[in-house]
């Protein structure tokens, strides 16, 4: 019966993604193929996957699957490390072929004859010498890394945002893209949603560092990157100062990994669609406003058409299963914005703005490491019977309340960050007021309010009554 060939090609590392060496692996297989009249029934390739690191590989998983039930007889590869370099894997294989009487050929190394004894110590002899070398190549590139970081040097590998690759492990800004970068920065620390940011990039035409399209997680790792700071990174922690131009200041950067870091972000939120959507609670029984729009309605114009008449939107405390409120609030939603609006900028108009957002910013994220590392040195002490359970007991405590402090310092940094672009000059948050989008109005005011309470008026008209409303301001902000 004629053979029936699987091809599997692999490479470790193919950063540019243009598959060149396993098309090259794939065309000496089918040559070989060709050459002893075999049938090819499938190719399998694990393009960009190391076989040393144990992580899983599709393709294989196919071919092995397709080996056990027939489809496959004889397996192709360029050669045997490109199959497996761990001894598990070789033993697997073995274990497989035997029981399915299949075979193995490569273009480099021949036939592996694995239903002898001989042609089983030969895989194995190999096997261990393709292990030896991969250790041996980790261990190399372990000693580089550590030289690049005692040095300050670029750890090497995909091109980072803002920056291009220059000789000797080294980075020089990319002028374009480091102006994107302080742009988004900025839009952030606005108040500006990620991908709100990403759609606009992306309808300007401004492409990733890839060439690609942005996408919310491309963005977050851009800004949050230690590297726009002149730091190495390890690991996605900080690595050190390079030797590299900042694209940001440290302060910022800092501020802006507070914001985008902030777990409130990752959490599913409803579109907001009012400015105080989520903010004006109900003074009856405290359920949150919802905005909606009242019917439209007809109406006659000046010249005695008649037209339909959009209808105005308000806040409501809904009585619906959903919101379970009281129904007994409503309020029109434009007049009741303007008015929070405008006592929040006038609360805000002040050098008292300045101060706060400067107090409110610190080194809280390595202060937080710092901590953390000494509860790792209490448990470690502990667990070695160096102090007492009551010893812990008494050490642990203050650990705990600074952490809750810091946590409550970055909540204060990510709030703050919303109104730092305004903090400089009297009057700028202001000026920019009315041009700021939904979403960074809305950050502003989520810094310094806590909630908006409406209350039943006992005024009568159409005229707005402002002294329902009770401003409940955040404490330490906005004072």
């Amino acid at each position: 019966m004629q053979p029936r060939a699987g091809i599997y090609t692999r490479i470790s590392k193919d950063l540019d993604r243009t598959a060149l060496g396993v098309g090259r692996q794939l065309d000496d297989c089918a040559k070989l193929c060709a050459d002893r009249g075999w049938d090819v029934v499938g190719a399998y390739e694990d393009n960009d996957r190391s076989a040393y690191s144990g992580a899983r590989r599709p393709a294989y998983e196919r071919l092995l699957s397709d080996v056990e039930e027939g489809r496959v007889t004889v397996v192709v590869a360029w050669d045997q490390d490109r199959l497996f370099r761990s001894m598990k894997e070789l033993e697997r294989f073995i274990d497989l072929v035997e029981k399915v009487g299949a075979r193995a050929e490569t273009v480099n190394g021949g036939e592996h004859d694995l239903k002898t004894s001989d042609g089983r110590l030969q895989a194995r002899i190999k096997g261990s010498v393709a292990r030896h070398e991969s250790e041996k190549k980790a261990e190399r590139l372990r000693r580089k890394h550590q030289e690049l970081a005692d040095r300050g040097l670029w750890k090497g590998g995909p091109r980072p945002y803002g920056y291009r690759p220059v000789p000797g492990a080294r980075l020089e800004v990319d002028q374009a893209e480091a102006a994107v970068v302080r742009e988004c920065a900025k839009r952030v620390l606005a108040g500006e949603s990620i991908p709100a940011i990403c759609k606009d990039l992306n309808a300007r035409g401004v492409p990733t560092a890839q060439g690609a399209g942005w996408r919310p997680q491309t963005l977050k790792r851009v800004l949050t990157a230690w590297t726009i700071a002149g730091h190495r990174e390890r690991r996605g922690e900080d690595g050190g100062p390079g030797v590299w131009e900042p694209i940001l200041e440290a302060r910022d950067h800092q501020r802006l990994r507070a914001v985008v870091l902030d777990p409130s972000r990752t959490r599913p939120r409803p579109a907001r669609t009012a400015l105080l959507a989520g903010i004006a609670t109900c003074g009856v029984c405290g359920t949150r406003l919802i905005s909606q729009r009242r019917q439209s309605r007809k109406a006659v114009n000046d010249a005695g058409d008649v037209v339909r008449v959009r209808g105005r939107r308000v806040m409501v405390c809904s009585s619906t299963a959903a919101w379970q409120g009281c129904g007994g609030i409503s309020v029109q939603a434009e007049p009741l914005e303007a008015v929070v609006a405008e006592a929040l900028l006038q609360r805000l108009d002040s050098p008292a703005l300045a101060t706060a957002i400067d107090e409110a910013v610190s080194d809280a994220a390595s202060e937080r490491l710092a901590v953390q590392a000494r509860m790792e040195e209490l448990a470690a002490a502990f667990g070695g019977g160096e102090i007492t359970m009551t010893e812990w007991k008494a050490a642990r405590g203050p650990l705990d309340s600074a952490l809750r402090d810091l946590d409550h310092q970055a909540g204060l940094e990510a709030r703050s960050a919303a109104l730092a672009p305004y903090s400089g000059q009297s009057g700028a948050l202001r000026a920019a007021w009315p041009s700021m989008t939904l979403d960074q109005q809305r950050a502003v005011v989520s810094a310094v309010i806590e909630r908006v309470v409406v209350n039943r008026t006992e005024r009568r008209g159409r005229a707005f009554d402002a002294a329902r409303l009770d401003v409940i301001w955040v404490d330490d902000l906005g004072r």
